[in-house]
């Protein structure tokens, strides 16, 4: 993720620390955005299907912080 993409202080959100993307988690943003649409993370920085899978898994389990 480049610096100037929801860092600290990014309109778009701050996804530099938990607190800062729980938001989105919570909301379904993230999910749709990086799950569903696969529209994130945008650029030559695309999601392997691992990368992906290990997301998902992520999300299914409630995105527990560690």
């Amino acid at each position: 993720m480049g610096s100037t993409c929801h860092s600290s202080g990014s309109k778009r959100g701050d996804f530099t620390s938990y607190d800062g993307l729980k938001p989105d988690l919570d909301n379904g943003n993230f999910e749709k955005e990086v799950l569903i649409d696969q529209r994130m993370p945008r650029g030559s920085q695309t999601l392997t299907q691992e990368q992906i899978n290990t997301i998902q898994c992520w999300v299914d389990n409630g995105y527990p912080e560690n």
